[in-house]
């Protein structure tokens, strides 16, 4: 078989125990004996089976959770219990030269799990720790300037070829992250006066991001600033009904709205 290599670093500055899994545009397992991919793992449930085992960090899945998570209905299978056998065994073959100490893999009483002698880290994790120092920037015009970027290398899709119920909880976890920085950048945005840039922005980040509370406030605040207070009041009414009391309240009194 025919295995990659890493194009996000050098993975054999990963300690022995390090271990880091991309999941945004397609999934990598990365240590430092190399990289597996999506590709490499070929079937589907083994890419699920495995990206929900390093979700837990090491804690266990049952048998009976993971069937229920990796087939729609496992009833149907003549031997499910075989099924998760065969679909572990296969997916420790695609990744075991990844470690060689072997142990990677768990199957215990409690049900699977990873090894907790590994340190798994994410995209997710990479991200969070790079926002984390772009925080203690004191400049806001470098801390937006930072947020961006960061906001542009994180760009994608939680594993865009395995749309699946079982992955639902890890997809709103890295979606929640990001509007979180999005609304991190606006914020800034309106504190240095870059409105325009706010509206550019919002209509970037809405072709992706459906519009929710602050969407809508920061959108309705951009027009307010602008000057552009009958679009700001037509906004008003539309979001309504996603607005929170609080953001009504700022809203109306800027607006002029009794």
């Amino acid at each position: 078989m025919n295995f990659g290599k890493s194009t996000i670093f050098n993975d054999s500055d990963l300690a022995d125990n390090e271990v880091y899994v991309k999941l945004l545009n397609g999934f990598e397992l990365h240590t430092r004996e190399g990289v597996v991919t999506e590709r490499d793992i070929r079937r589907k449930q083994g890419v699920l089976f495995l990206t929900l085992l390093l979700w837990q960090n090491g804690k266990a899945i049952t048998d009976n959770a993971l069937m229920h998570l990796l087939w729609e209905d496992p009833d149907a299978l003549e031997e499910p219990e075989r099924a998760l056998k065969n679909l572990s065994y296969n997916v420790k073959k695609s990744i075991i030269h990844l470690f060689p100490a072997n142990g990677f893999l768990e199957i215990k009483k409690s049900g699977y799990s990873i090894s907790r002698r590994y340190s798994i880290k994410t995209d997710l994790d990479y991200f969070t720790y790079k926002i984390r120092d772009a925080e203690g920037t004191i400049n806001p015009e470098s801390r937006l300037e930072k947020y961006l970027k960061e906001l542009d290398e994180f760009s994608g899709i939680v594993l865009p070829e395995h749309d699946h119920r079982a992955i639902g909880h890890i997809v709103e976890t890295y979606e929640n992250r990001r509007k979180s920085v999005q609304d991190s950048c606006l914020a800034l945005m309106y504190e240095l006066g870059k409105y325009n840039q706010m509206r550019e922005f919002i209509g970037t980040i809405s072709a992706a991001r459906s519009i929710d509370s602050q969407l809508a406030y920061w959108n309705i605040k951009s027009n307010i600033a602008l000057k552009r207070i009958d679009q700001a009041k037509k906004q008003l009414t539309e979001y309504n009904e996603i607005l929170t009391e609080q953001q009504i309240d700022e809203l109306q009194h800027l607006t002029g709205v009794v």
